[in-house]
């Protein structure tokens, strides 16, 4: 599993097997949201952007998942990779790099 922050959001994003999703707004109140999956998901990245609201998390067989809405909602995207992946990294607002 993994956590992030989003500073400018104050918003918590927690990770875990099966897909399990938690947001929160501080770190102590968690609220289960459904990705709609069944891999594990090992990393997740709030993009650091005041405007803007992306979350991204990835995991086994190159599942990844975006919320345009700080985690509330998520959708299933395409990588093109069948291998894990073990972390995330937002390169600008509009590019990430996932590993």
């Amino acid at each position: 599993g993994a956590v992030t922050h989003g500073d400018l959001h104050a918003r918590f994003a927690a990770l875990g097997g099966r897909a399990t999703i938690l947001v929160g707004a501080d770190a102590s109140g968690w609220t289960v949201r459904d990705s709609g999956l069944d891999e594990d998901l090992q990393a997740v990245a709030i993009l650091p952007d005041s405007k803007d609201r992306r979350v991204v998390a990835v995991g086994a067989n190159g599942t990844a998942l975006l919320s345009e809405d700080l985690g509330e909602t998520w959708v299933s995207k395409d990588t093109g990779v069948l291998t894990d992946l073990h972390a995330v990294l937002f390169v600008g607002s509009t590019e990430l790099v996932a590993v």
